[in-house]
């Protein structure tokens, strides 16, 4: 109920925050009822953001939702998330951000990661998939500015492998193994050309 809530900032009608005399303003309350705390800018309507819990012992924060169904839930027409480093370089691997998923010890399990690639003023970008192999976390697969993929490991394909208009299959040396072409017939084994 009303009564039990705590405003700071200028309170605005029921189920409001705010009045027209406080637009702009931040406002911030705190709910027993529900274990929240508000907080919201503007004329009128509901909080921007929540932080409550969930079953009296988890946290969860919500941008954008007043009710977040996992610990962090952002809820708008176009939730997008920006991770911006704001240091100017230009390394190999630098100007780098990263999403880390930790266990109980605060072992990084797995790891994605996006930052610069080559050493030129430019904006080339590499994004890095690494895994924990159980002793260090290490690069799995990585995918550089010409939208090259390496993978650090075997690679087991449950489905086709689809080559678009023809290719070829190589090997680490950059000779073609097997060719293919626009219409899936082999041309190539090894340097022999295939007869039709």
């Amino acid at each position: 109920t009303d009564s039990n809530k705590a405003t700071v900032g200028c309170p605005g009608a029921s189920d409001t925050f705010f009045t027209d005399t406080a637009a702009g303003d931040l406002v911030l309350r705190a709910d027993d009822n529900n274990n929240k705390i508000n907080i919201g800018a503007g004329a009128s309507g509901p909080a921007q953001m929540v932080v409550t819990e969930h079953g009296g012992t988890a946290p969860r924060v919500g941008i954008g939702t007043a009710d977040p169904g996992t610990a962090l839930q952002v809820e708008d027409g176009t939730p997008y998330v920006t991770l911006k480093n704001s240091t100017a370089e230009n390394s190999e691997g630098g100007c780098e951000s990263r999403v880390i998923f930790e266990d109980h010890t605060d072992i990084a399990l797995a790891q994605i990661e996006g930052s610069h690639s080559g050493t030129s003023d430019d904006t080339k970008g590499k994004l890095i998939l690494s895994t924990h192999t159980g002793s260090a976390l290490t690069a799995a697969v990585t995918i550089d500015e010409a939208q090259k993929v390496t993978a650090a490991g075997d690679v087991q394909v449950a489905g086709d492998i689809i080559l678009d208009d023809g290719g070829s299959l190589k090997e680490a040396g950059g000779t073609a193994a097997v060719t293919f072409d626009g219409s899936g017939n082999v041309t190539k084994l090894g340097q022999d050309s295939m007869s039709s």
